[in-house]
């Protein structure tokens, strides 16, 4: 069985260079929303960016906060990090761990980020997890970059395609339903 932690391994390369960034106006937000409800002895925020991969996610909320923030970010996947490690120029600290058991202390984190990944995890032990590290008044924010096949006929055609033919390495048949859930409901319950 492969190690889940793992899933990505040899991907790094191609992911660092195709994976789409994120806009700016949605940093924008994240950053009116903490200087809105921000902790107020907290003026430069600690971030963890959990399930990082190459650091596409993490470079951009250091930049997004002008370099004012220490940027923690999470990765299980050696290939992911190492090169997350190497292709980073910014002073961000990327560390191996899990979004089910983040080495992160209790109570340390200001704002815990999650880029299109959090359909990777087991989100009841994420949510714990945020929940430990959080410190009182934090924020998190789970974003994502999905094709909205529900609003569009041609990207409802292009995931029937996908579901046709695209096969996973055990055999098994690709879903669009796999990030179909509610991160507000579950959170709430």
């Amino acid at each position: 069985m492969k190690d889940k932690s793992q899933e990505f391994a040899g991907l790094a390369e191609n992911y660092e260079k195709a994976r789409p960034t994120y806009p700016k106006e949605m940093f924008d937000d994240l950053i009116d929303f903490w200087n809105q409800n921000k902790i107020p002895t907290n003026t430069q925020p600690i971030i963890a960016d959990v399930g990082c991969g190459t650091g596409i996610s993490t470079r951009a909320i250091y930049h997004a906060f002008e370099g004012k923030c220490k940027v923690y970010g999470i990765e299980p996947g050696n290939d992911m990090r190492i090169t997350a490690e190497a292709v980073t120029q910014e002073p961000i600290i990327y560390i191996n761990g899990s979004a089910e058991s983040i080495p992160l202390l209790d109570a340390s984190i200001d704002i815990v980020t999650t880029a299109q990944a959090v359909q990777w995890f087991d989100r009841p032990k994420f949510y714990v997890e945020v929940h430990r590290i959080l410190k009182e008044g934090g924020v998190v924010a789970i974003y994502e970059n999905n094709r909205d096949w529900k609003k569009s006929r041609f990207l409802e055609k292009y995931e029937e395609l996908l579901e046709q033919y695209a096969y996973k390495d055990d055999g098994s048949q690709y879903s669009r339903f796999y990030r179909d859930f509610s991160y507000d409901e579950e959170l709430k319950s």
